[in-house]
């Protein structure tokens, strides 16, 4: 797990990250988490729908991450304001979303990004 995360963070210094616009949904829902919080949602390829495998999901300023299938969920996440970012790794796509969490909360978010084809020239 440590070299995946330092390949990660090589991977965003030599190739740098930049924002996109992606549509993101989010919603809320109350669960049985004894004061805690979940975070689960998907992240996909705006143009094709399909699951992103290279995308990693994490909580600003926290170890808390996921990196499994384009699908993911967080546990015990921070209650109050934190941001979500999703990177996808092969493009480096940085998308952030705040969310609002409160206690027995479990917030979906799924990101839909649209990844650049950097194949083509201009």
């Amino acid at each position: 797990m440590r070299y995946l995360h330092t390949f990660l963070f090589f991977s965003f210094v030599i190739i740098g990250c930049r924002p996109s616009n992606a549509p993101i949904q989010i919603s809320y829902q109350i669960a049985k988490l004894d004061g805690k919080a979940r975070l689960v949602g998907r992240v996909t390829d705006l143009k094709t729908n399909e699951v992103l495998w290279s995308a990693v999901v994490s909580i600003e300023g926290t170890n808390l991450g996921a990196d499994y299938n384009g699908n993911f969920y967080i546990d015990n996440i921070p209650l109050g304001k934190c941001i979500v970012k999703a990177r996808v790794i092969s493009n480096g796509v940085l998308v952030l979303q705040e969310i609002d969490v409160r206690p027995n909360q479990v917030v979906h978010v799924d990101f839909r990004i649209d990844i650049p084809d950097r194949d083509l020239k201009p």
